[in-house]
């Protein structure tokens, strides 16, 4: 039944940033975020406490090209062209 539900075979979120930085994806960065509610009773019963995400994540492997961490010194970029992203390579903001 929860294989149907799409919940069986969920990962930690550390563990899917590990297996992603494991397999070349230097800083795996949230795009989007939303908490899965369990609503059928049973199925509640047997996750218990488990909270469960649908999370969409944006992959790069673009080897040594990113800095390790991200640093916020409060700088802006202002683009003159279009720009259809709104994600590009911010650090884990939207960009405009």
């Amino acid at each position: 039944m929860l294989w149907g539900e799409c919940i069986s075979g969920a990962l930690y979120i550390e563990d899917f940033k590990r297996l992603a930085r494991d397999a070349g994806f230097a800083d795996p960065r949230v795009l989007s975020s939303a908490r899965i509610d369990v609503t059928d009773p049973e199925l509640s019963q047997v996750v218990g406490n488990a909270v469960f995400h649908s999370i969409t994540y944006r992959l790069f492997k673009l080897p040594e090209q990113l800095e390790s961490l991200c640093e916020d010194y409060g700088q802006v970029a202002v683009y003159k062209v279009v720009l259809h992203c709104r994600h590009f390579l911010c650090c884990h903001k939207l960009c405009y």
